[in-house]
């Protein structure tokens, strides 16, 4: 009973090694801005897998007396000693990344949604300004704007601004377009899956 005592404390060691680790990786993962791939996220399991296995056999070698005086029990071996610690530490490892790499998807599926938004606006606005300023007065508003500021005159005459509309509108579809991409990739990758 005694050294089955020892073994549970052994077993808690391991584990706060193993969550300690799993800590600084979490920490890691979340200081990155780009997604974790299955590449890295297999070599973290690789690392925690070698961890807790040298931590195993390092805790045995402590509790050896232990298991010398209570010969009559069976004991655990390293692999049985850290078994539950890995399948539960790998868990949450696999929870978390999802998690981060949801919500980083998310995102970036936000912010160029709205940068689409805003293009398009964007490329509306002149036309727009154009109609309002002409509830308010007769009189043309870039015409109104070159009397009273001669500079916007000069740079007006210098660039063509009929391209900035128009370019503007072109990078909003390209937004809309790699969206859509990044959206289709995504649920092809979870239909794959689950047919898996």
């Amino acid at each position: 009973m005694a050294y089955v005592a020892v073994e549970k404390l052994a077993s808690q060691e391991i584990e706060r090694y193993g969550e300690l680790f799993l800590a600084g990786y979490k920490k890691a993962f979340e200081a990155v801005s780009n997604r974790i791939s299955p590449a890295m996220l297999g070599q973290v399991k690789r690392d925690l897998d070698a961890l807790l296995s040298s931590e195993s056999a390092r805790v045995l070698k402590r509790i050896q007396y232990v298991r010398d005086a209570c010969e009559p029990v069976k004991a655990k071996d390293a692999v049985e000693l850290r078994d539950r610690t890995q399948h539960k530490l790998v868990a949450e490892l696999d929870l978390f990344v999802t998690k981060l790499n949801t919500d980083r998807g998310i995102r970036k599926n936000l912010i160029a949604a709205l940068l689409a938004f805003l293009l398009f606006t964007f490329s509306y606005l002149p036309q727009w300004t154009a109609s309002v300023w002409s509830l308010f007065s007769s009189r043309p508003l870039i015409p109104y704007f070159i009397e009273k500021i001669p500079s916007l005159g000069r740079t007006l005459a210098a660039f063509n601004w009929d391209i900035v509309p128009i370019a503007l509108r072109i990078v909003g579809v390209i937004l809309l377009l790699w969206l859509l991409i990044r959206m289709l990739r995504t649920v092809v990758y979870r239909r794959d899956k689950r047919v898996q």
